[in-house]
């Protein structure tokens, strides 16, 4: 019986051996891409930033304002 103990003892280790080293490499490639995600959203923020504060400024490109009252059906 203390033979079958060891026995599952060095496998449970060898497993957690195994996956240790997988997680490990998991975590460097999930660091990895969060740094390539990162300088998107940096400029995806930068990029709405800009349109909000840019959204309200009464320069509407030439648009004509026409006053409603002035609307008719056709």
């Amino acid at each position: 019986m203390n033979d079958l103990h060891f026995t599952i003892a060095v496998a449970n280790e060898e497993q957690r051996r195994i996956d240790d080293e997988a997680l490990t490499e998991d975590l460097a490639e999930f660091d990895k891409y969060l740094k390539t995600i990162d300088r998107k959203v940096d400029d995806l923020h930068d990029e709405i930033k800009y349109i909000k504060n840019h959204i309200n400024e009464k320069s509407l490109h030439g648009v004509n304002k026409i006053d409603p009252k002035n609307l008719e059906l056709p």
